[in-house]
């Protein structure tokens, strides 16, 4: 579903640290995205990917938005018409659930 950075990130995850990630399009649901984000360290992924297991299936989509929210910095989005999507969190409440939860597992360290 994605694939890898053509260069390898680092594996020491400073404070500020961004990463670049690429998820490959599927013909009829969504076109290639690269996207920039924050990645979480260990520990917060784990904690937060256990949280989303657990959750309700009615809140695991704020759990995503959520994580979308304090990770991603920047995307390739765009709109029906070809206008860039901003990433708020409002627009990220607007992607495709394949897309939103791939992201979210990426930056969470997460590749199930």
């Amino acid at each position: 579903m994605f694939s890898p950075p053509k260069k390898y990130p680092c594996a020491f995850i400073p404070d500020g640290h961004n990463e670049t990630a690429y998820i490959a399009g599927i013909e009829g649901l969504h076109p290639p995205i690269t996207f920039t984000y924050r990645p979480m360290r260990a520990a917060e992924g784990i904690e937060r990917y256990q949280s989303l297991l657990k959750a309700e299936p009615k809140f695991r989509a704020s759990l995503v938005i959520t994580t979308l929210s304090e990770t991603l910095r920047s995307w390739d989005i765009t709109d029906p018409a070809g206008a860039a999507v901003i990433p708020t969190a409002d627009n990220m409440g607007k992607l495709n659930q394949v897309v939103a939860n791939t992201m979210a597992h990426i930056a969470m360290g997460v590749l199930e």
